[in-house]
């Protein structure tokens, strides 16, 4: 379905008052870089059409931006822009039906509207779905009563459908609401949604969710372009928009996410939610200044995961652009029942830059056990894209493969996915992969070795299993034994204890001495039996050999066990609580919102 944008915006471009132009460049990059038009709408009736031509004069910098937007205003030719100046008499119904004409469907996005996230079922066919659609949107300022009741007459009069959406619970930027329609426009998912807006009764009530008091964890990890180092990387224009895409919605910021960008030379950058980061000029200021907590040596992807990995984070998403899998809406079913205290990470990889194998590695060192590999556009998009599912609390849910076990598991587990037609080639007879085999429809059955490689790996899991409980037999038994030995001690300590204070008492009675004596409780205490009441206890009593051979079968993570132990591990995981802090700060009146 084509998608074009029209975004009500305020200021007087007749009048060289421009207004916001940092909110109106995020705004055009939104729409232009997935491919839709611009339409802005300011409020002394001036009309700005940008086209994605328009990318090739524009660097996606905030002052050329404005640059090229006065040049416009004052008459310059740009590729892909074009500016109307207000007309005399001309009022705002005849603008909007001029814009209306030609659509299929109006979409207005507000806070009130109903949800298109989620999967949906099959709908009837019944309802035409449409070719091309206007989304109309406040840019920085919401529509006013007056401009929706126009639009809405309007649309009667046209015989235009009219539809109020919604991307969730919370308020967003203008720009990532583009991003987030951009991107599930890419296949169907977006189409499903609205038909299902169109096949709904006008009586019946529209799908909605509801916001979460504690928005979870978040922990986004960008790999910087190849060659690019964090502090190249860092002056970019691009940078302010991630920094602004991963902590800023309408209302305020995020404060339970942290942003960590990584270069293929090993340097890692951490930062959280700055206090003012809208225009591009401020978000680079604070970027830098962060370079000096930048860490210069290589750092392990253990090591990055294990930080989010104290926070509660129970699954990774792995995004790369290069695999054909787009991630999949779970059904908004699923967001009312997750956990709030269920913390995500996303992998964003760089082309050129190779980190699956790494980071599902990780994964299985630290104990993160559920995962994605999908594709979401990438970070210039796809870290707003995630924003808004994990706000709504369909992020988490859409995570549900199981980390493998094993590398070669791993490998089986991508030839039974994208199995691919093998062709024999002429000289060495080895098997090779066609790509012309990836666009057909009907599968590839799996070949000998996939087959080998997938029982090699069931029984690699297998083993590990086995040797897993044999090595918890063998721990359980070292600690009766210990305690075996312990209460043996401990009795011998009793009794010797009794023999000492018989022998006190003949003292005394032959020499007329008062010694001190020992209270007849603690006589009790100790030759009583050791009572072994936790875990926390028997670990105590286990010698530091068995402990090491526990770390050991537990891929040397405490907190996450192997499947054999995987009772234990959730009896531990259901202890960890995130604390309950305030993740919105307001912003302050200069920075307006974006709705």
């Amino acid at each position: 379905m084509e998608l074009a944008w029209l975004a009500h915006f305020p200021g007087r471009p007749s009048a060289q008052d421009w207004k916001r132009l940092d909110a109106s460049s995020r705004i055009a990059k939104g729409a232009l870089q997935l491919g839709s038009p611009l339409l802005l709408l300011f409020v002394d009736r001036s009309l700005i059409s940008l086209q994605p031509a328009f990318l090739d004069v524009w660097d996606g910098s905030e002052a050329l931006y404005s640059s090229l937007l006065v040049q416009l205003q004052a008459g310059a030719v740009l590729p892909g822009a074009s500016y109307q100046a207000p007309k005399a008499g001309c009022c705002l119904p005849d603008i909007l039906r001029d814009l209306i004409c030609g659509f299929d469907l109006l979409l207005e996005f507000s806070e009130d509207g109903e949800v298109i996230l989620g999967a949906r079922a099959a709908c009837s066919d019944s309802v035409t779905r449409p070719r091309r659609a206007l989304c109309s949107i406040g840019g920085v300022k919401d529509p006013t009563p007056t401009e929706r009741d126009v639009t809405q007459a309007l649309c009667e009069e046209l015989q235009v459908p009219h539809h109020t959406v919604s991307l969730g619970p919370t308020a967003e930027l203008t720009s990532k609401c583009m991003k987030a329609a951009g991107l599930m426009n890419s296949n169907r998912m977006f189409s499903d949604a609205v038909q299902h807006c169109m096949a709904r009764r006008q009586d019946a009530p529209s799908v909605g969710l509801e916001a979460k008091p504690i928005r979870p964890s978040l922990h986004l990890i960008v790999c910087t372009p190849a060659g690019t180092s964090v502090a190249e990387f860092v002056k970019c224009p691009a940078a302010a928009t991630l920094l602004v895409d991963a902590f800023v919605n309408s209302h305020g910021v995020y404060k339970q996410t942290t942003l960590t960008l990584v270069s293929s030379g090993g340097e890692s950058l951490s930062v959280h939610a700055p206090a003012k980061c809208l225009a591009e000029e401020d978000a680079l200021r604070y970027l830098q200044e962060r370079m000096r907590f930048c860490f210069r040596e290589a750092r392990s992807w253990q090591d990055l995961l294990r930080e989010v990995r104290r926070a509660g984070a129970g699954s990774l998403l792995l995004a790369d652009e290069t695999t054909r899998r787009r991630l999949a809406h779970p059904p908004l079913s699923e967001a009312a029942r997750a956990s709030a205290d269920l913390a995500v990470t996303v992998v964003f990889a760089s082309r050129g830059f190779d980190v699956q194998d790494q980071v599902l590695s990780a994964c299985r060192q630290i104990g993160i056990r559920f995962y994605k590999h999908a594709a979401v556009g990438g970070p210039s998009s796809g870290v707003a894209y995630v924003n808004i599912l994990h706000s709504a609390g369909l992020l988490a849910p859409a995570l549900d493969d199981v980390v493998p076990r094993t590398q070669q598991a791993a490998a089986a587990r991508t030839v039974k996915s994208f199995p691919s037609c093998p062709t024999v080639s002429s000289s060495g007879g080895s098997l090779k992969s066609s790509g012309a085999t990836w666009a057909s429809k009907t599968p590839a059955k799996p070949t000998v070795e996939a087959t080998s490689e997938a029982v090699e790996a069931a029984t690699d899991d297998r083993n590990a299993a086995e040797a897993a409980a044999t090595e918890k037999g063998r721990i359980r038994e070292a600690a009766s034994e210990q305690r075996a030995e312990t209460h043996s001690e401990l009795s011998e300590t009793a009794a010797t204890t009794e023999t000492a204070a018989t022998d006190t008492d003949v003292y005394q009675a032959s020499s007329g001495l008062d010694l001190p004596r020992m209270p007849e409780d603690a006589k009790q205490s100790d030759s009583s039996e050791p009572q072994i009441s936790t875990a926390s206890e028997t670990h105590k009593l286990i010698p530091e050999s068995t402990l090491a051979r526990q770390e050991h079968t537990e891929d040397a993570d405490p907190e996450r066990i192997s499947v054999a132990t995987q009772d234990i591990a959730e009896l531990h995981d259901s202890e960890v609580s995130t604390p309950a802090t305030p993740q919105v700060a307001k912003l302050s009146d200069s920075d307006l919102k974006e709705t």
